[in-house]
């Protein structure tokens, strides 16, 4: 016999998957797996309980569990939180309720609010940040998605503050942070990390802005895509409260340049470990990121596939830049001289694709803080940071005469919107050539390897 429950759960207009069995954590796990619709909603049903089911976005994949019957239909909860078989047993309430319930349309109405606010407010107490923010990451690095995925560094960017900065909210409901404890959380981030005495300044505030800044964008998430229940953003708290972030200034000044240099050449090419050496490619490193202006993630994962030693240029693709803009650089004799230093070095690296390849392991060399910090003491710098070198190969352009244009475009940054812009393009090396000669030449002057080399300075160590 005809059962009017199930017939009309099949005859719904949304696309639907047909299936008859009692409904399985395998068979939920692998909806959705094989290609198939890449729009609109699609469901797959129980066999138990009828009109229970899962309900999936075409476009991001999210699965929630599903209640259905006539006019009435629901989303009970998503896959990723509630479990089957509690899943199974609040559609069987709600379906049997609303079955049972008066069908006039005012007492319809009223207790379907006061079920979706207590669905909302179940939802909100369930979901934890870090599972927000994990299904926030799968949304963003959707490669369909309007303005293409985020790169992996945001993720980890992402991940890192989560672990490093939120972790005691990390595990709990989101729903139970308020803005008092983002007022709170927000001081002690920069407080912490101004007394660890890694880098003095505004770095303190940085920190605490960015964290804030991803709680931020996973809660508006929540609240306009998952969990509607969740109220206002607490960070919303800080208007106002926000402490003063000021610019960072710190580089290399011309007049310190030979002095940094000398300090950067006395450190050593070589590190002993159980008696064998090892190829130490700090010194390289710091080098070849004053001498191009790299950013420090281009500069230290540079390939050698990147590398074209012939035309003297660096050929980044898209998905290595930020901007997601090809990017070619041309090489002065500078930054050619490094990278054939580097060439040397491959025989300690043989199987390695990375020029900066680190000392031990495979991978390439990720921290130079420490012979940096070392290089600007020895030099009387007394703050220099990693982006700093990049900011004094700013500075050495203006030295060098270049315009503020072809400055930007040396450094990657991204030309005023406009018609013009539009016709530049950032992976053609040729009409930069000689701007990147210019403040080659300049630094290598001020550096002491100019056709006058007498520029450098006595090095005095420092007490």
């Amino acid at each position: 016999m005809s059962d009017p429950l199930r017939d009309r759960c099949f005859l719904a207009k949304e696309g639907v998957l047909q299936v008859r069995k009692k409904l399985t954590e395998a068979a939920v796990r692998q909806f959705g797996s094989k290609p198939g619709k890449t729009h609109g909603v699609e469901f797959l049903w129980d066999g138990e309980v009828r009109g229970f089911g899962v309900i999936r976005d075409c476009r991001t994949g999210h699965k929630s569990w599903y209640a259905k019957f006539s006019t009435f239909n629901k989303r009970i909860g998503p896959v990723d939180v509630m479990d089957l078989n509690a899943a199974r047993a609040e559609a069987y309430k709600l379906i049997m309720a609303w079955r049972a319930m008066p069908k006039s349309k005012e007492e319809r109405q009223a207790i379907a609010a006061a079920e979706r606010a207590a669905r909302e407010s179940e939802r909100a107490a369930q979901v934890t940040l870090r599972q927000m923010l994990e299904r926030y990451i799968t949304e963003k690095t959707n490669p369909k998605r309007k303005g293409g995925a985020i790169r992996a560094e945001t993720v980890e960017m992402y991940r890192w503050f989560l672990d490093n900065h939120l972790k005691s909210w990390a595990d709990i409901a989101m729903a139970s942070i308020t803005p008092g404890m983002v007022k709170t959380r927000y001081k002690e981030i920069a407080d912490a990390v101004e007394q660890a005495g890694n880098v003095p300044g505004a770095r303190g505030v940085g920190t605490a802005e960015m964290a804030m800044r991803v709680l931020s964008a996973v809660w508006n998430f929540a609240v306009g895509e998952e969990v509607p229940g969740l109220g206002a953003n607490p960070v919303i708290a800080l208007r106002g409260r926000r402490m003063a972030l000021n610019d960072r200034t710190d580089g290399v000044e011309a007049d310190k340049l030979a002095a940094f240099w000398q300090a950067v050449e006395g450190l050593p090419f070589w590190a002993v470990d159980d008696g064998k050496a090892r190829d130490y490619p700090a010194k390289d490193t710091l080098k070849f990121l004053l001498a191009t202006g790299l950013r420090r993630r281009n500069g230290l994962a540079l390939t050698w596939s990147e590398v074209d030693m012939e035309q003297k240029v660096l050929r980044f693709p898209a998905d290595r830049m930020k901007g997601r803009r090809p990017f070619d650089l041309p090489l002065s004799e500078l930054a050619m001289e490094v990278l054939r230093h580097r060439q040397a070095m491959r025989k300690y690296h043989p199987d390695s694709p990375y020029v900066f390849a680190s000392e031990v392991g495979s991978g390439h060399c990720v921290d130079i803080r420490a012979p940096l910090r070392a290089a600007a003491k020895r030099a009387g710098i007394a703050h220099l940071t990693v982006h700093g070198l990049r900011r004094s190969y700013a500075w050495a352009c203006r030295k060098a005469g270049l315009g503020v244009d072809d400055t930007g475009m040396l450094l990657h940054h991204a030309l005023p919107p406009g018609v013009t812009s539009k016709y530049l393009k950032s992976n053609d090396s040729e009409p930069l050539r000689p701007a990147a000669e210019a403040v080659g030449a300049y630094l290598a002057r001020m550096v002491g390897h100019g056709p006058n080399g007498d520029n450098v300075v006595p090095l005095t160590r420092a007490a």
